[in-house]
Order: structure tokens, then C-alpha cells, then sequence
């Protein structure tokens, strides 16, 4: 089983993180704190997803690598930006909130990466 990353792949996490992580700061900045988050962070979840289903990612790992990156990312510039914002330093309680970005992170990103499996092609013979 091959686990690495093609640099396709990587660079699509990467661009997908980055356009996530403006999207979620931007949002952050400019509209007011509270649930009002959860709406940009669905839309980055639902554009990551599909993007993956357009590249057409066949194995899983490398599926659930890239959404996992990409979300990590998106959620690492929207943490730093509310910590810029704050004008707080790191704490025990945001080491704390990293650790549950990254469960969470995993719980996304399996999901996400079962649903966006490409359909067969089918073989002409």
C-alpha cells in the first residue's frame, strides 16, 4: 500500500487550505463572533469535497490526506487570526483547542474522503 502524496495532491491540499483559511479568517473578520462561523466552515468543507471529486483521487489515503491538510490549514489561518485578534499568548487552553482541532479534523476528513470516491470508469472491450 503506498501512502505518499503525489505533488498533485499536495499542492491541491495546499491551495484548498489556503483558499479555506482566507475564507475562514475573512469571515472571522468581518462577521460577528459566535455560530455565524459554522456556515463559512461548511461551505470550506463542502468546496474541499468537491474539488477532491473533481480531481478524481482514487485511493483513499490519498483522499483523506488531502482534506485532512487542506482542513488543518483552513482551521490553523482561522486559529492564528482569532490569536492575532485577541492579542493573546499561547496558553495550555489553546494547546487544548489544537488537539481538539485535530480530532475533529479526522472526523471530517473520513467521512469526506468515503463520500468523494470518483465513479468507475467503465472499460470499453
Amino acid at each position: 500500500m503506498q501512502t505518499t502524496l503525489s505533488a498533485r495532491s499536495l499542492s491541491t491540499a495546499i491551495a484548498l487550505g489556503a483558499y479555506g483559511g482566507a475564507v475562514l479568517a475573512l469571515s472571522d473578520v468581518f462577521l460577528t463572533p459566535g455560530k455565524g462561523i459554522l456556515i463559512p466552515y461548511a461551505l470550506v468543507v463542502i468546496g474541499i469535497m468537491l474539488t477532491i471529486r473533481a480531481e478524481r483521487l482514487t485511493r483513499f489515503s490519498e483522499r483523506f490526506a488531502v482534506t485532512l491538510i487542506a482542513f488543518m490549514l483552513s482551521s490553523l489561518a482561522l486559529f492564528v487570526t482569532s490569536m492575532i485578534r485577541a492579542d493573546n499568548t499561547i496558553t495550555w487552553r489553546h494547546i487544548g483547542v489544537v488537539a481538539f482541532l485535530l480530532i475533529l479534523s479526522v472526523g471530517i476528513s473520513l467521512p469526506a474522503a468515503v463520500l468523494t470516491r470518483a465513479p468507475r470508469q467503465q472499460q470499453m472491450t
